[in-house]
């Protein structure tokens, strides 16, 4: 079984440079490789495969109904949910790393969704929040935050 996460940014960076400051945040280098169809392969992270891409425009319009943000990129995180005892925590903590690394780095607005549908994080004109429901934002994953932030509910998409 897999849990889908999807990382969305509104910043004119490119995707790949990206998924590059989400990787070297864990101390990895990655060689982005095109399939023969053209499509970026997934990155291998631990516990996780990554991808990164441009949203197309119906999706970003679906964010800007729902949560009044308008993101051009996304990092699309696969982690597997695997019955090894601390195997899922590390690496949801190596995503939340990552993906913490990116909200530090750039400035936009940016959210972080859980199966399509759960808000994680959302960063909206400057202010973080934090999802005080989910469960996900325990102790030991509140302090990779390094920055200011509100813990609230969030909606869902």
């Amino acid at each position: 079984m897999s849990l889908d996460y999807e990382f969305c940014v509104a910043s004119d960076s490119d995707p790949q440079d990206v998924l590059n400051l989400v990787m070297a945040e864990l101390g990895l280098t990655v060689k982005i490789s095109r399939s023969a169809d053209g499509n970026y392969e997934d990155v291998v992270g631990p516990g996780f495969l990554a991808y990164a891409y441009s949203m197309p425009s119906p999706v970003r319009m679906l964010y800007k109904e729902s949560l009044d943000i308008e993101p051009k990129l996304a990092v699309h995180f696969t982690l597997s949910y695997d019955p090894v005892p601390g195997e899922w925590q590390k690496a949801v903590a190596s995503m939340l790393r990552g993906v913490l690394a990116v909200v530090r780095e750039e400035q936009g607005d940016a959210v972080l969704v859980f199966n399509g549908d759960y808000v994680l994080l959302l960063r909206r004109e400057g202010h973080l929040v934090l999802d005080g429901n989910s469960g996900l934002w325990n102790p030991e994953r509140l302090s990779l935050v390094a920055m200011p932030y509100t813990l609230e509910k969030l909606p869902t998409m």
